[in-house]
């Protein structure tokens, strides 16, 4: 056997800094309220940015700490329609 076939070569992934749209609701039972905010420049995938908790603020009912109900990447058709506005 051959020193290649002894060893198995792992690669690392190395995650670039990524701009995401992160998509909050309000944690009280009878509000509706419902905010996107842009969390640029983060080393983390889309399912860690899912996973972890935020913190945000409800106009009703001040700071909060929670996990996003919705996440994506931002990308050049997202940045497209936000600058449409």
């Amino acid at each position: 056997m051959n020193a290649v076939g002894r060893f198995s070569v792992r690669k690392r992934h190395t995650l670039m800094s990524q701009t995401y749209y992160v998509r909050f609701c309000c944690l009280h039972e009878n509000c509706d309220y419902r905010q996107w905010t842009i969390l640029e420049n983060l080393a983390l995938s889309r399912r860690e940015v899912h996973r972890r908790e935020w913190n945000f603020d409800c106009p009703h009912h001040g700071p909060q700490k929670g996990l996003p109900s919705q996440v994506e990447l931002k990308g050049p058709c997202l940045l497209m329609l936000q600058l449409a506005k």
